[in-house]
């Protein structure tokens, strides 16, 4: 027996009425206001769109010539569900953090010390399962050096150069900025070439 053909008018309203339902559900149960996180879904998330950045930046005042701060966030494309689910997790964490947005995307990013404390204590209790693991793992340890205010020192500096070395592979050659000796420069790009390869 042939299937009968649905009307296009017909079946575009079944659909409208399908999306409408869909889009009612999202509503209801993924970005209500009560909506509390599953701890397992931050760090699922995480995993996919999270990261730990290890941040050095220019500066005169400080006694190697770069700050150094950590950093975690999650991106996110712009539409109003992303934004939403942000700021559950912006609430999961307890309020702490900043939401903010480019072109193309939506950033929560955390940066005070005392508030990445409750970041380090999720991670631990509920730890990432890809080989993000590796990244955060590094990232922890270079807080705990910043806690013992290691970084400030010759030694915990150029372990911290090379646990970012280790992270990503850097375009522009910053250490000549900075106010080492030339043994520790040869060092840190000896060490370079060995992770990056």
């Amino acid at each position: 027996m042939p299937t009968p053909v649905v009307p296009l008018q017909q079946s575009h309203m079944r659909y409208s009425s399908f999306t409408f339902k869909i889009k009612g559900i999202v509503r209801k149960y993924c970005i209500g206001t009560n909506v509390i996180l599953n701890p397992w879904f931050i760090t699922g998330l995480s995993d996919a769109d999270g990261s730990f950045y290890i941040a050095l930046r220019k500066d005169s005042s400080c006694r190697f010539g770069y700050s150094l701060s950590l950093e975690y966030k999650i991106v996110a494309g712009l539409n109003p569900l992303n934004l939403q689910l942000l700021k559950q997790v912006q609430s999961f964490f307890g309020g702490i953090g900043i939401i903010s947005r480019d072109n193309k995307t939506y950033h929560y990013v955390i940066r005070n010390k005392n508030h990445l404390r409750k970041v380090l204590h999720h991670f631990d209790n509920y730890p990432l399962q890809t080989t993000k693991h590796i990244h955060y793992i590094l990232w922890s340890k270079v807080f705990n050096m910043i806690e013992r205010k290691e970084h400030s020192t010759l030694t915990g500096f150029m372990q911290i150069l090379a646990i970012k070395a280790v992270f990503e592979k850097w375009l522009v050659d910053m250490t000549y900025g900075l106010n080492l000796p030339k043994s520790c420069l040869r060092c840190y790009k000896q060490l370079r070439l060995f992770t990056s390869g």
